[in-house]
């Protein structure tokens, strides 16, 4: 994953997780969890992250995964940070 797109990766607030959660669209990626939101400020280019992505919507809620992944530089960056 890019980073550039995973540092507009949505943030999920633990305290109204399911309506938010409910917003969003299968595909969706997002973060949740103060270590998951954490990783934005700590992580560089060729390390591991984690997010959740949205598997499934259904009447009552969305179902999810965790998704592992290394974060990528973007293209036509020079800089490895």
């Amino acid at each position: 994953m890019r980073k550039t797109e995973f540092m507009k990766m949505k943030e999920i607030d633990e305290y109204d997780k399911e309506n938010e959660i409910a917003k969003l669209n299968v595909g969706d990626k997002f973060l949740y969890g103060r270590n998951m939101v954490n990783q934005k400020q700590v992580k560089k280019v060729g390390e591991d992250i984690s997010y959740f992505t949205i598997i499934k919507k259904t009447p009552n809620g969305a179902e999810y995964g965790s998704v592992f992944d290394i974060m990528e530089k973007d293209k036509g960056d020079v800089k490895n940070e």
